[in-house]
């Protein structure tokens, strides 16, 4: 069977892996990709005042340096559907 974990560790643990993923996020991308496989991913947006949950943006992939993209692979989200 699983392990009880606290919350206190769970939020401890939570905050590591958001400062690790942000990193992640804002990383170059560097040489070119041929392939780019997508899993629509939710992020949750602050639009005055108001959190929505919204898809995350491919123009940020572009942005930190995505090239080369020859066949994208997705797993058929309609906003990820041509």
């Amino acid at each position: 069977m699983g392990e009880n974990v606290s919350r206190s560790t769970v939020s401890r643990i939570t905050k590591r892996l958001d400062k690790e993923v942000e990193a992640l996020r804002r990383t170059p991308i560097e040489g070119e990709h041929p392939y780019l496989y997508l899993d629509a991913t939710f992020v949750d947006a602050r639009w005055a005042r108001r959190v929505e949950n919204v898809s995350a943006l491919l123009q940020q992939l572009v942005e930190r340096g995505l090239s080369g993209v020859r066949l994208v692979i997705t797993d058929e989200h309609l906003g990820l559907e041509r």
